[in-house]
């Protein structure tokens, strides 16, 4: 994971270019598609999960079919897959076993290029060993040039010291030799033979197009998964179950708005932590607006977004009149924020 950036011109340079990306998204990706097909890259689209397991399934050679997934969570539907043998990474990274087709996720991709960014992938040096490689690339982890991720590769690294945190970041731009060693060595021919790797990049939409669509809360796309929020984060060191960002985006649904009011304390820990400068405790405050519809909850947004004046309320009594006289018609939300503790709103930020 990535360490706290405290040069401020670092987290706005990034977030400018995040905002940059988001802002001209479709056509960073008509561009990064043509670029991976002069590269000889085969791209695919899908939509939900659902498209991108059928995606996956059309690339199948057989009814039998030896996969590894190097990827932290594979879809049910393929870990369950009646035509998939599952093959650990470990056992390709070792070479006790060489898959048919190795499926892993990027982390990043350059629309200028075509390249695509993989980090720390336990199978990514045995690449020339499969014939089929499948690359799951949310299009939301597409920088617009080279030099954009320049500064996310930074972001990722130890900031104290300068040091890479991730020991190996490999770039695939063009399909690399696969090479099969011969059975027997032979003195007149030769003992390996070599053809190209067939690569796909499946562009995978999980969801971006429905945050993108919300003005309101398109920042929480800045997301380049460091981790630092999760870090930083009291409830989920408690619950576990959201971090800041997954948070955001949970409570966009509406069957989900609530959760907000129950895992959040809006300390700003996230805020301040952010290496892309994400306004968590705004895209929070903005989502609870949203799912009460009422003025009294844009008065407490408005006291929120300046948390020194909620820090004023040092004392049950205070609290009570303020609350009661924004949720004098609310008693699920006067309860739920009369029954925090006194420091709720002044957790301090954890040393780095």
């Amino acid at each position: 994971m990535g360490t706290y950036i405290e040069n401020r011109e670092t987290r706005d340079s990034a977030y400018a270019v995040r905002q940059n990306f988001f802002k001209d998204i479709e056509k960073y990706l008509l561009g990064f598609e043509q670029k991976a097909a002069e590269n000889r890259l085969d791209v695919m689209w899908a939509n939900n999960e659902e498209q991108l397991v059928s995606a996956i399934e059309s690339l199948f050679k057989s009814k039998y079919n030896k996969v590894c997934f190097d990827m932290p969570e594979i879809p049910e539907a393929l870990a369950n897959h009646h035509a998939v043998k599952q093959i650990k990474p470990q056992k390709v990274e070792n070479q006790e076993s060489i898959p048919d087709i190795v499926i892993t996720n990027a982390d990043f991709a350059v629309a200028e290029t075509g390249e695509i960014v993989l980090l720390d992938k336990k199978t990514q040096n045995c690449f020339n060993f499969v014939r089929n490689l499948i690359i799951v690339l949310d299009i939301g982890k597409i920088v617009a040039r080279r030099t954009d991720l320049d500064l996310m590769l930074y972001i990722l690294s130890d900031s104290k010291h300068g040091a890479p945190i991730h020991k190996d970041v490999k770039f695939i731009r063009q399909p690399f030799s696969h090479i099969e060693t011969a059975e027997f060595f032979s003195s007149t021919e030769n003992s390996y033979t070599r053809d190209e790797v067939k690569i796909t990049v499946i562009l995978y939409d999980n969801g971006v197009s429905e945050i993108l669509r919300n003005e309101n809360l398109r920042e929480a796309l800045y997301c380049i998964d460091c981790g630092l929020c999760a870090k930083c984060c009291p409830v989920f060191a408690v619950t576990g179950k959201y971090t800041p960002i997954e948070l955001v985006k949970a409570g966009i649904s509406e069957q989900n708005s609530d959760i907000i009011f129950k895992n959040t304390t809006l300390c700003g820990n996230c805020n301040s932590v952010c290496p892309v400068a994400i306004p968590f405790n705004e895209l929070l405050t903005k989502e609870m607006t949203v799912s009460k519809e009422g003025a009294a909850n844009q008065h407490l947004c408005k006291h929120l977004l300046k948390r020194n004046k909620m820090n004023a309320l040092n004392n049950r009594f205070r609290r009570f009149f303020f609350l009661k006289r924004i949720f004098n018609k609310n008693k699920k939300l006067f309860n739920y924020f009369f029954s925090l503790k006194e420091d709720f709103f002044n957790i301090q930020q954890k040393e780095q």
